[in-house]
């Protein structure tokens, strides 16, 4: 059934508004190992999200097809539904076309540039990458006659590597997004890959005490993902943010800088809209240290009589949010430390080890020993012992090093100042 049949249908029985936001995605999927190919696949996923109106009330559905049978399924809702708030549907958009891509891809002849970079080197067993080219469509029509598409199509790449030592296994990993594919991007990751396994081979302990840490892109992106529920609206409303009342207030130090720009040209990834359609804007979430706004959709804006502020991606989140980058290099920073740790990996973020509502933050960490500005050692499982507050606020310097690993958040890594890490 096309969309014209299914909203012919849904109009005549008796819904009057008919919106239908259609997720469209296909990867191109390889996998190479130690100089050979393992796979090459295509996955094409189609999904739907419905929303209808019918005797003024709303309600939505998700599908991964069209059929009469999810009008019945948005009937039966419609009478179980109490609430007469009134959800918004897209009228009018500035910019109401469908943009036109060539989505093909010479892909096979990307995966056999790829192959020598699985080469394997000294106490190094195991070299690993995927390569992926995706084509992301997200498309919003309704029976009004909106037709808008948001497009992106990018390469994902991504290498592990394994080493040892006796009867020591250790590895790393690293990934990057390109919007065209380069062979150099790669080699440079590679290497840092590389050269991270080996020196994880130097394994020491650490004293348990405050250090000087300089938590690495990763690891910063995965903690700012972790408290990004904190800005959000819907969790304000809940009072469960520790942000709540705070617009205007200093909560950082003045060198964090949150910036959203979901279109700008800098990135791999552009959302001119979000999942309800809402045209996305530049703006800032923490300025210098200060609280800005909390982002919202239309449901939790309406209930503060505010507007959204176009971040209905996954309920309530964020596209291309960067911390702002510094002056220093990051090798220029490691330079400078006396004595410090840099940290590589961290591991409970997602659960309750970082806490929105308390701030305290309790995680696993591993990474490198500093001394004298040069890595001595590498040390695994510590416990960093902080809070929110005091990481966001005992920030040295933030590096102007960073790479396009994901299309949520980006970070460069950043010096932070009297951390407590158990060994």
């Amino acid at each position: 059934m096309n969309n014209n049949e299914f909203f012919e249908l849904c109009i005549n029985r008796g819904f009057s508004n008919i919106e239908i936001t259609i997720y469209d995605n296909k990867e191109y999927i390889s996998e190479i190992e130690n100089e050979k190919v393992n796979f090459i696949d295509i996955k094409n996923n189609v999904f739907y999200y419905i929303k209808a109106k019918k005797n003024n009330k709303t309600v939505s559905l998700e599908s991964n097809y069209l059929s009469e049978d999810l009008i019945d399924i948005l009937e039966e809702k419609i009478e179980y539904v109490d609430s007469n708030v009134e959800d918004k549907f897209l009228e009018v958009i500035d910019d109401n076309n469908i943009i036109q891509v060539n989505d093909s891809c010479d892909f096979s002849k990307y995966v056999n540039k790829t192959i020598p970079l699985t080469a394997l080197e000294d106490n190094i067993f195991n070299v690993t990458a995927t390569l992926v080219f995706t084509v992301s469509k997200m498309k919003i029509i309704n029976n009004k006659g909106i037709n808008i598409e948001n497009v992106n199509m990018y390469y994902d790449f991504g290498i592990i590597a394994y080493g040892k030592d006796n009867s020591r296994v250790v590895n790393s990993y690293s990934n990057i997004m390109m919007k065209d594919y380069s062979f150099e991007k790669l080699k440079i990751l590679k290497e840092k890959v590389i050269k991270d396994v080996k020196n994880k081979l130097i394994l020491a302990n650490i004293k348990s005490k405050k250090y000087t840490c300089l938590l690495k892109q990763d690891v910063m992106e995965e903690i700012i993902t972790s408290i990004l529920e904190a800005f959000s609206l819907k969790t304000v409303n809940l009072n469960l943010s520790l942000y709540k009342d705070r617009i205007g207030e200093k909560i950082f130090s003045e060198k964090i800088s949150l910036l959203e720009n979901p279109f700008g040209v800098e990135n791999i990834t552009k959302y001119l809209f979000d999942e309800e359609g809402n045209k996305t804007r530049k703006k800032y979430l923490v300025e210098k240290g200060v609280l800005k706004l909390f982002i919202s959709n239309n449901k939790e804006a309406s209930k503060n009589n505010m507007t959204s502020t176009s971040n209905s991606f996954d309920e309530i989140g964020v596209r291309n949010l960067t911390l702002l980058p510094g002056d220093k290099t990051e090798e220029d920073i490691i330079k400078n430390i006396k004595e410090g740790l840099i940290i590589t990996d961290i591991a409970g973020a997602g659960g309750q080890a970082i806490d929105i509502v308390s701030g305290n933050i309790s995680l696993l960490v591993n990474g490198f020993y500093i001394l004298n500005g040069k890595i001595n050692s590498y040390f695994e499982q510590g416990i960093m012992t902080t809070t929110i507050k005091e990481l966001f606020n005992n920030v040295i310097e933030v590096s102007n090093t960073f790479r396009y690993s994901n299309e949520i958040v980006r970070s460069p890594s950043v010096l932070i100042s009297d951390i407590i890490i158990n060994n």
